[in-house]
């Protein structure tokens, strides 16, 4: 196809790429889609397109075309829900914890907070791995035999606070009969 577009081309004549471009579009909708080619049973390519457009399929979900596009890598979900690509550390839902799962990316998108990678088991999208906020994370309440410990401590030290307070209002203050008389 190149070659009969450039063998009927005059090479001093071009003034630009815009003009070698515009010919190129010019040539293939005049000389190559539309004539007869002997491979196709003497009808054009558009012809042939055109008997069979009730087969084609539109598309419809554009996300769903641009993701089977994406860069696709296997990794395995740690303990703690957090799985790494490039030494970035994501972090996804609990429930993919020693799973491995797809994970879908463009490279411009690691590293970025702002883009989650959707997250896909058996060719099925799940659910998204997020790059983890050490700040954040820091401060994320877990579930933990540690957690268990310092909550009882903090129970035990609200009752403890509850009976201070509570013998503080039984007892009689000095300075409140002083500050009284006055």
């Amino acid at each position: 196809m190149r070659t009969r577009f450039l063998s009927a081309l005059d090479p001093s004549t071009i003034k630009d790429l815009d003009d070698l471009n515009q010919r190129f579009f010019k040539w293939l909708e005049v000389d190559y889609k539309r004539k007869a080619h002997s491979g196709l049973n003497g009808l054009s390519p558009h012809d042939v397109l055109m008997s069979q457009i009730s087969k084609l399929k539109l598309v419809t979900d554009i996300e769903r075309t641009t993701e089977s596009f994406h860069l696709r890598i296997m990794r395995k979900i740690q303990p703690d829900a957090t799985t790494q690509i490039e030494n970035i550390l994501y972090e996804t839902d609990f429930k993919f914890c020693g799973k491995r799962v797809e994970l879908r990316y463009e490279p411009e998108w690691l590293g970025d907070a702002t883009k989650a990678l959707p997250i896909y088991e058996d060719g099925k999208r799940l659910g998204e791995a997020k790059v983890v906020r050490f700040h954040d994370n820091a401060h994320a309440a877990r579930k933990s035999k540690w957690n268990k410990k310092k909550n009882a401590i903090l129970a035990k030290d609200d009752a403890s606070t509850a009976f201070v307070e509570d013998s503080i209002k039984n007892s009689i203050s000095y300075s409140d009969i002083v500050g009284g008389e006055r």
